[in-house]
């Protein structure tokens, strides 16, 4: 997977970087970040590629704002990357480096303060994605099974999040 396509799926409707960053944000800072850094860098590489077009608007307030919009080829390599079917690749997962190397420790209260410690940050993050599921059950009396396919799907890979999360 990959931040070009990840934009690309999220430009099913105009945005710009700034738009995008807080599409991260709200819903898939949970498995996938990128930082504006990244966004732009990218967006106008795809835009180089013929993938998207982008117009300034004028501000309402602070300075302009570039719009992307995906064009038809954009529709078509995303196709393509989902039909490939999915992509499983060796996660790099620091902290199981860490507990892996703890024994380095002299103290084994400080290993057990580690293991603390990832216990309560993985306790936050799953509280945080159960307050999602508890605010969309409480928006969307559709939630979970009567969902339209453009929120089952995010459904899913929230309930897969937070399968992964109580499972460590």
């Amino acid at each position: 997977m990959s931040l070009r396509n990840i934009l690309l799926g999220l430009l099913a409707k105009p945005a710009s970087g700034y738009d995008l960053k807080r599409q991260f944000n709200q819903s898939l800072r949970h498995f996938w970040a990128a930082e504006l850094a990244q966004i732009y860098p990218t967006l106008q590489k795809l835009e180089k590629d013929g993938m998207l077009e982008a117009t300034r608007q004028p501000p309402t307030q602070g300075p302009p704002r570039k719009v992307y919009r995906r064009k038809a080829r954009a529709k078509k390599e995303i196709r393509q990357w989902l039909s490939q079917g999915p992509q499983f690749r060796q996660d790099r997962i620091s902290y199981l480096a860490q507990i892996y190397f703890l024994s380095e420790l002299e103290d084994t209260a400080q290993a057990r303060d580690f293991m603390l410690e990832l216990r309560d940050a993985v306790a936050t993050q799953l509280k945080s994605l159960r307050d999602i599921e508890k605010n969309w059950k409480k928006d969307d009396p559709r939630y979970p099974d009567e969902l339209p396919d453009d929120d089952f799907y995010p459904q899913l890979t929230l309930q897969l999040g937070l399968e992964r999360l109580a499972a460590t």
